[in-house]
């Protein structure tokens, strides 16, 4: 295995990169600035996100209380009766045993990305309080832990809010953020994916929380591309729905009361979750 499986994505993703219709090919160069640090600003902006999170929590909770996902279904034979189909016998029907089929949950990291470009502007206050609510919920589940990246970040191209095994409720003030600057969703994606293969965890997932369209398309397009039988990857659309021309795995809110729902299905789809 490489020692740096961060750099020999980006060695793979120069040397194989596809033409455009410019006939000019892409590079990504990601560039990693300073962490965000903690805020000493009021953080009742983010209570909505805060109260979202409680309401998904607890219901990811109650799915999560065993450690193995069951799936029943009646055999011809077994050892256990379902008393309410013995009807069945009379006529002819013997499958009445009970047979469970048990899938251990797998261990899994989760990387937020969150969209902090000049677009954002009038759409920050929802993102940051998606991104919150996320964070707090998935960071309670068993098997789950979770990393939370900005871009722009602060003098790079992304910048780190939660590292992977920071507690996240200690550290509100990171997610008070301010709008400014491009798009540059590639390269923190790559940053991401590299995050994302130290953690050596089962399964793992990107989720990226945006407005708009990236600055390269075409290199968030190959990285999906590169990604899709490691990472599973997730947007949720601030105010837009520009997601759904790169993302398979999307949802829009537009309004911080549709968090809930919105929330509730990413996290659901994070987690392969039955409702």
């Amino acid at each position: 295995m490489p020692t740096n499986p961060g750099q020999q994505l980006k060695e793979d993703l120069c040397s194989q990169a596809r033409e455009d219709q410019s006939g000019k090919s892409f590079e990504i160069d990601t560039g990693v600035g300073q962490d965000m640090r903690n805020g000493n600003g009021d953080t009742s902006e983010l209570q909505a996100g805060i109260l979202t999170s409680s309401s998904i929590r607890s219901r990811l909770l109650g799915l999560l209380q065993a450690e193995t996902r069951q799936r029943q279904w009646l055999h011809d034979r077994g050892r256990r009766v379902d008393g309410r189909r013995l009807s069945r016998l009379a006529a002819g029907d013997t499958r009445v045993f009970i047979q469970r089929d048990e899938h251990k949950r797998p261990e899994t990291s989760v990387h937020v990305l969150l969209d902090t470009s000049g677009s954002m502007s009038q759409r920050q206050e929802i993102a940051n309080q998606a991104t919150v609510s996320l964070a707090l919920a998935i960071s309670t589940i068993p098997k789950c832990d979770i990393a939370v990246s900005m871009f722009p970040g602060y003098g790079g191209n992304v910048s780190p809010m939660i590292h992977r095994g920071q507690p996240v409720r200690p550290n509100l003030g990171r997610f008070l953020v301010s709008s400014g600057g491009g798009t540059p969703l590639a390269e923190a994606m790559l940053y991401a994916a590299r995050e994302l293969s130290a953690s050596h965890k089962p399964r793992q997932v990107l989720i990226v929380i945006t407005d708009g369209s990236p600055n390269n398309g075409h290199a968030v397009n190959y990285l999906l591309d590169l990604m899709k039988h490691q990472i599973d990857t997730y947007a949720i659309g601030i105010g837009s729905n520009a997601v759904k021309s790169y993302f398979g795995n999307w949802t829009v809110i537009n309004d911080v009361r549709e968090l809930q729902s919105a929330l509730f299905r990413i996290a659901g789809n994070v987690l392969d979750l039955d409702p």
